[in-house]
């Protein structure tokens, strides 16, 4: 009989709440004083909130695009349609 392979069990990696407060400020686009600086920290801080906020998976966040989400709902789908943790839009 052939044995089952052993899985090791991983724990996957939490951002404090001080790490996430710190990552905010490397973010923070006030202080910026070139717009187009100021624009490229507003989007940093855009996904920071966007990989805390939705429960979804890394593949399924990186498939996301503009037309998958629906600000009035708060939800998103993938652009590829398969579910991977992201709420989909109705």
């Amino acid at each position: 009989m052939i044995k089952r392979p052993h899985v090791d069990e991983r724990t996957i990696p939490v951002v404090s709440a001080e790490e996430m407060r710190g990552l905010l400020a490397l973010v923070d686009p006030f202080p910026a004083r070139i717009p187009g600086h100021r624009s490229r920290l507003l989007r940093s801080r855009a996904v920071l909130f966007l990989l805390r906020d939705i429960p979804g998976r890394r593949s399924g966040i990186a498939m996301l695009s503009a037309e998958g989400v629906n600000l009035a709902s708060k939800a998103a789908k993938e652009s590829h349609g398969a579910n991977c943790g992201i709420p989909y839009v109705e």
